[in-house]
């Protein structure tokens, strides 16, 4: 481990129990048990999940773990610095460090990679074309991230719900602002992980729009958005236009998502695919929202049927609307070589070395 120590049978008991408070995880000479309440077929795709990963934390408190990166500096919503790991068991990574900042919005991120301040920056989906028309090196990966209005625990209106979901207009947030990058989408899964998302109509539904409409408007209601997100910002904007349709008044705001909880009645969220693995990723959606017996049940089903069945009834108990799935876009100076673009999103590292002069 980068401490120096063995990764050893009791540590990985140790962080498991730590990850996941359900399980009854011991050891048996060099043995792991994991023991869960129900039975787990897709168990080795949860343990693949990032919470998962076997960490453990130094006298100091810093974070010690066996990956070819070791945490050097992290300062909170600013700045984290990591470092390559000498003696990594799988050999040492060809970059000597990484640094990541954080809360730069994506203009702020163009500018650096353009004035050689940043050798990978984010993309937004509105973008993403225009930055390939101008000769950027770009890579994108499948639709990754569910963007979703969440309501706030105080707003159990149903009707409130209702209206927002058949009144979106999720096609045109699709073709317009977010460029036919991704998919529309009114399901959790994307299309390409579960295979039946098109059995969720992402059109709107006219008909019922007017029938809300006719029942009365109800009281205004705000929606925060990420501030620096442009995009974000034009999809509020659109939401509240469709939401006037179905007698709905929705203002919407911008806040700093990640630094504190805003005290809105909804949140446009980006909501990160959890696993390529149907079952794992809406056990954990599921979970994430609350809802852990029935993530537990949603991880012991095998076939799609079943599956499907249990995302229907999460929609109809979540507080969410899903929008659309985007993809994780991002750009790359020329420095950059074998930066491998994985389907799932994330980073992989491995094999990522820089050059030493830009070409």
């Amino acid at each position: 481990m980068h401490d120096g120590s063995r990764l050893s049978p009791r540590v990985v008991v140790m962080s498991l129990s730590a990850a996941n408070g359900a399980w009854r995880v011991h050891l048996a000479g060099d043995d792991v048990t994991v023991e869960t309440d129900s039975p787990s077929p897709k168990l080795l795709a949860e343990l693949a999940r990032p919470r998962y990963s076997i960490v453990g934390h130094g006298p100091d408190g810093a974070l010690v773990g066996t990956g070819p990166f070791r945490v050097s500096e992290f300062q909170p919503g600013k700045k984290l610095v990591v470092k390559a790991f000498e003696d990594c068991w799988a050999g040492r990574a060809y970059v000597d460090a990484i640094e990541i900042t954080f809360g730069r919005a994506y203009r702020e991120q163009a500018i650096d990679l353009q004035l050689d301040r940043a050798d990978v920056v984010e993309i937004a989906v509105d973008q993403a074309r225009r930055a390939a028309q101008e000769g950027e090196r770009t890579v994108m990966s499948s639709p990754v991230e569910l963007l979703a209005i969440v309501f706030a625990p105080k707003l159990q209106d149903p009707r409130v719900r209702e209206g927002i979901g058949v009144a979106v207009d999720r096609l045109s947030i699709y073709n317009v602002l977010l460029q036919k990058q991704g998919e529309p989408s009114a399901s959790l899964l994307p299309q390409w992980v579960s295979g039946y998302a098109f059995l969720y109509p992402a059109s709107r539904n006219e008909e019922r729009v007017q029938q809300l409409r006719a029942g009365g408007s109800a009281q205004p209601l705000t929606l925060a958005y990420d501030w620096s997100d442009p995009v974000a910002k034009a999809v509020a904007e659109r939401v509240s236009v469709n939401a006037r349709d179905a007698g709905l008044t929705i203002q919407v705001f911008g806040e700093n998502l990640g630094a504190r909880q805003p005290n809105a009645d909804m949140r446009l969220l980006r909501v990160t695919l959890p696993s390529p693995e149907p079952a794992t990723a809406l056990a954990a959606i599921a979970a994430d929202f609350g809802q852990k017996e029935r993530a537990q049940q949603i991880a012991a089903t095998v076939s799609p049927e079943a599956l499907y069945a249990a995302e229907r009834s999460l929609l109809k108990d979540l507080g969410i609307v899903p929008l659309a799935y985007v993809p994780e876009i991002r750009a790359l100076s020329p420095r950059v070589r074998n930066w491998a673009a994985a389907r799932q999103g994330g980073w992989s590292l491995d094999d990522v070395s820089l050059a030493l002069e830009k070409p």
